[in-house]
Formats: C-alpha cells, structure tokens, sequence
C-alpha cells in the first residue's frame, strides 16, 4: 500500500476489538481501534502512514478470545 490503507473487518458477537499497527521488530506504532464493536456491522478503519517508512508491518487484530495478524507491506 502507499500511503493508505483501509482495514475491514466485523465480528460475529458484539465485543471489545484492538486494532494495532506493529513493526517489523514487534514494536507498536500505532493503535487505530480501541472499543466496541456490534455484531455483523461492518467497520472500516484508515490507516494514514505518510510518516512512517518504506517496510513490513503488521495489522492485529484482538478480542478476548481470538487474534488474527496480517502482513502489509507499506512500498513509497
């Protein structure tokens, strides 16, 4: 992506969601969600990374129960 990227995502229960920018060290760089998020509803998140570097990064997503990363490559 360069520079924006737009994340997707919904859950099956309504429940509490953290979505987190990390580097390719492990090191956070950014929280983009901290909150509820109902059931079935779509939500969108943009992540603007004009200041951040050419590289590997990692999108986490987590609930109480459950974690998913994905990897994305920022190319400027």
């Amino acid at each position: 992506f360069n520079p924006n990227i737009s994340i997707n995502f919904s859950t099956y229960v309504t429940e509490n969601i953290e979505v987190t920018i990390y580097d390719i060290m492990g090191n956070r760089v950014q929280k983009l969600f901290n909150g509820l998020s109902q059931s079935n509803i779509s939500n969108t998140i943009n992540w603007d990374a004009t200041n951040y570097s050419s590289g590997d990064y990692f999108i986490v997503l987590e609930t109480e129960t459950f974690t998913k990363t994905h990897k994305i490559a920022l190319i400027k």
